[in-house]
């Protein structure tokens, strides 16, 4: 909290459940949060790649997966919450239903923030992860200081593109 008193007024307590108010994070950690409502629960440090391989296919390194020690999510918690993440993409009326065109399901969270309204300027977010029945990738897009007229590419236009290629890429290597 920026300001202790805050924590007092109910409607600015509120505000922080859906991500307003104080609520302050990095895309790595809101794609680190997807990663772990994922997976049930079970918070592990972020890592971009599993190894890194020469060109002849032996491994150069190879990164483990390592837990995070501390406070959890319950698995309970984390099926709820994966529910509603898939809602948000699976309703006709979602605010990612853009994303069931995809050739594979996917759970998310979308946000938008007014950051300037004098010049009319809004954040744009979408954090999720898929393939949704066996979670293999989280990622969180941003688009910052988006003009509102201008906002017809929305993070979530930017996510759906990202999970194409990657599923184009997996496909082509499959093959």
């Amino acid at each position: 909290w920026v300001n202790d008193e805050y924590k007092k007024d109910k409607k600015l307590v509120a505000q922080t459940g859906i991500g307003q108010q104080d609520v302050q994070a990095t895309p790595l950690s809101v794609a680190n949060m997807m990663a772990t409502i994922a997976r049930g629960g079970e918070r592990r440090m972020v890592k971009v790649v599993s190894k890194v391989q020469y060109h002849n296919l032996t491994t150069a390194a190879e990164f483990k997966d390592t837990k995070i020690e501390g406070e959890t999510i319950s698995p309970a918690t984390a099926k709820s919450l994966q529910e509603l993440l898939r809602g948000v993409v699976e309703t006709e009326k979602g605010t990612a239903a853009m994303l069931q065109s995809l050739p594979i399901q996917i759970a998310g969270k979308t946000g938008t923030a007014q950051t300037d309204q004098e010049n009319g300027k809004i954040n744009m977010w979408f954090a999720g992860y898929f393939p949704v029945e066996k979670p293999k990738y989280a990622l969180a897009v941003v688009r910052l200081d988006v003009k509102v007229d201008q906002a017809n590419t929305s993070a979530t236009a930017v996510f759906k593109d990202y999970v194409q290629e990657i599923v184009q890429i997996e496909n082509s290597q499959n093959h």
